[in-house]
């Protein structure tokens, strides 16, 4: 469904994982209801991985793409699912599920959380607020609404 596709390749989900080169992004398709699983890293090495799986995608119908198991994408990632979202036609969009909270911050600091087509469920990955340990994210949001920045901790977000 990209913008990258082959117009001689039918629609068709293949069930066998598509795996990049570097073997550091897997990519399962699922038929019904139509929709990737991705997992590893996505960046311009293992793009195309991405864009074969995409392009099986029918733009007819909802479909969605599962990010519970990415652990790093780049802007060139975000854009290949945002082009895609953007052919869908009839009102019918591709739904990110579990997106890590880096994929919503770069969906929001490059304007395409709004973007045609594209819909980012709700659903974020089991155990993950903010990308912190579990303690962390709870003492961070005991903290909230101190007020006085005399008595509070500010907890830089990279721990």
């Amino acid at each position: 469904m990209s913008s990258m596709e082959n117009a001689d390749v039918p629609h068709a989900f293949a069930l066998e994982p598509v795996v990049d080169h570097d073997r550091r992004l897997r990519v399962t398709c699922f038929p019904s209801p139509p929709g990737l699983q991705v997992e590893g890293d996505l960046d311009r090495l293992s793009l195309p991985a991405l864009v074969r799986s995409l392009d099986s995608i029918p733009g007819d119908s909802d479909a969605y793409v599962n990010l519970a198991g990415l652990r790093f994408i780049d802007v060139g990632g975000l854009r290949a699912l945002v082009v895609t979202a953007a052919q869908f036609r009839d009102g019918h969009v591709l739904a990110l599920r579990s997106a890590p909270p880096r994929v919503r911050r770069l969906l929001d600091l490059t304007g395409w959380r709004e973007a045609p087509g594209l819909r980012l469920d709700a659903t974020t990955p089991r155990g993950s607020t903010d990308d912190m340990p579990r303690p962390v994210a709870d003492l961070r949001q005991s903290l909230k609404g101190c007020g006085d920045t005399h008595n509070s901790v500010d907890l830089p977000k990279d721990i």
